[in-house]
């Protein structure tokens, strides 16, 4: 029999907030394609693709594709590459047109999308 439950239920409580922190860090989508420090000179060029994500994207679908209330997840799409491509030009729903977003940083937007949804 446990004598000291409360010690027992801290040990799982830990052992449960470090995998849940391992896990975040695994599935960060900006880590599956830089590190940090690559990732902070990525964002100060201009036309980088988080540059990109962040003018364009970031207001209604988060910093990780979570959304904002009332606007779509991209952590769930099951659209293709040139699904995504076809929405971004040209928009749909509430979502605006962004004809000015042109390859390659098309394509590499719509897989910094997918990467979300991995």
């Amino acid at each position: 029999m446990i004598k000291r439950p409360g010690v027992l239920l801290t040990i799982l409580l830990v052992l449960a907030l470090a995998v849940i922190v391992i896990y975040k860090l695994q599935t960060d989508p900006y880590n599956n394609s830089a590190s940090n420090d690559q990732r902070n000179s990525m964002t100060e060029e201009p036309g980088s693709i988080y540059t990109i994500y962040q003018d364009n994207c970031l207001t209604c679908h988060g910093n990780n594709g979570e959304a904002q209330p009332g606007f779509p997840s991209l952590q769930k799409t099951t659209l293709s590459l040139e699904e995504i491509k076809k929405i971004i030009i040209t928009g749909r729903g509430d979502m605006p047109p962004f004809p000015n977003i042109t390859e390659p940083q098309l394509s590499q937007l719509a897989e910094l999308v997918k990467r979300f949804s991995n």
